[in-house]
């Protein structure tokens, strides 16, 4: 277990550098990509079964009150405001050439475990006197992750 900072970046670099020392055959990342979903609150827990690399991105100008995407470029992703997230460029084992990806797929076998530990688990909603959320935080396995 080893804490990566904020950031992809760091996460990418940190994950790396442990492939390289270690024996790994798994990663279980946490963090707070879920708080972009307006359905989800502090506290909750999502699993997704697959994620987005969002931070790909196109960024485009603003012309006449729109963003939109030099003609030479292609996003098949709605825009943030002038951030429309793209397909980055992925080699993966077994193939040749790489392959422009956006979603990624998690592990079946991890999915499998935290789809049967979910209805399990009760999250505290009190991390001690005086530190509670005020609803019921809750677990969320599968759906996409972004």
């Amino acid at each position: 277990m080893f804490l990566s900072g904020v950031s992809m970046v760091n996460a990418a670099m940190t994950t790396q550098q442990a492939i390289d020392h270690f024996d790994i055959t798994s990663v279980v990342f946490s963090g707070i990509a879920g708080g972009v979903d307006p359905s989800l609150s502090i506290g909750d827990v999502v699993v997704s079964d697959q994620w987005g690399k969002y931070l790909e991105a196109i960024f485009a100008r603003e012309t006449n009150g729109t963003f939109t995407v030099p003609p030479f470029l292609d996003t098949q992703f709605l825009n943030f405001g002038m951030i429309f997230p793209n397909e980055t460029e992925v080699l993966r084992d077994g193939l040749s050439e790489p392959e422009d990806r956006f979603w990624l797929p998690v592990d079946a076998k991890l999915l499998a475990t935290a789809r049967g530990v979910a209805t399990k688990v009760e999250l505290s909603k009190c991390a001690g006197e005086g530190k509670c959320l005020s609803h019921q935080p809750k677990v969320v396995v599968g759906g996409n992750g972004v």
